[in-house]
């Protein structure tokens, strides 16, 4: 039972994701679940590759499909890729295949290097009582220190987002500073949801401080850091996701 229920609270964390695939799939025609050759129509390996998928072009999963099994062969594709375990934040190198423990309560997921992937971790009973909670950005960074990422928001319930009523958000991290900007001009509502926690991993050095600077105002944030994953944790920037900002690691 609780593994079972593990598992649900992890997939409805990622909710904000989803729903975001789906909007671009509607706009663009492109499907939340991929085949690999989709995103990697250049490496053979992936032609044949059944047994995982993409979610987007952001998270690996390779389901453990016999009974019995305790681990898996995992095949990321991109040489010049890295490869993150969502649970652990591991990394895992591209252009090869790599054996992956896999007891009952674990499945293998890995966020791509050079995504961020927006989630909400807070425990509901339900998605209908998520609409307003905050938002965690996880940033998993390629071997260049790079990533970007998008977050789509409307009232979850209406087809108002035809009407322009929505929100859409660009997010860049670059040169040691995370932007999030407006998405799309056309598209603007307000909403109560904010931005809880940025989670960055893949960084080489812990900086000496954390920046937020947003509606022309500065302000010096909390965080922690975990130098054997390279993984900063940044608390409660606070912003709502609707909002210009900008958080810089000095």
């Amino acid at each position: 039972m609780k593994i079972i229920r593990d598992a649900i609270r992890a997939r409805y964390s990622y909710l904000p994701f989803w729903y975001t695939l789906f909007y671009e799939g509607e706009q663009k025609g492109v499907p939340p679940m991929r085949p690999l050759w989709v995103e990697f129509p250049k490496d053979p390996n992936t032609f044949t590759m059944d047994d995982e998928y993409l979610l987007g072009s952001a998270l690996l999963v390779k389901p453990i499909t016999e009974p019995g099994q305790t681990g898996t062969q995992v095949y990321f594709p991109d040489m010049d890729g890295v490869w993150y375990d969502i649970d652990t934040y591991k990394a895992y190198q591209g252009g090869q295949s790599t054996y992956v423990e896999a007891p009952l309560s674990k499945i293998p997921v890995f966020q791509r290097g050079g995504t961020i992937v927006p989630r909400k971790l807070r425990i509901r009973r339900s998605s209908s009582l998520m609409v307003h909670d905050p938002f965690t950005l996880v940033v998993c960074l390629n071997k260049n220190g790079f990533a970007n990422g998008s977050l789509y928001v409307d009232d979850y319930h209406t087809f108002n987002y035809r009407k322009g009523e929505y929100i859409l958000r660009y997010f860049t991290f670059e040169h040691n500073e995370l932007l999030s900007q407006l998405g799309d001009q056309f598209g603007k509502t307000a909403t109560r949801e904010w931005v809880e926690k940025v989670i960055i991993v893949g960084l080489k050095a812990e900086p000496k401080s954390v920046t937020l600077r947003s509606k022309g105002v500065e302000s010096y944030l909390a965080w922690s850091f975990n130098s054997a994953s390279g993984q900063l944790i940044i608390r409660k920037p606070g912003v709502n996701i609707a909002t210009d900002f900008s958080i810089k690691l000095s």
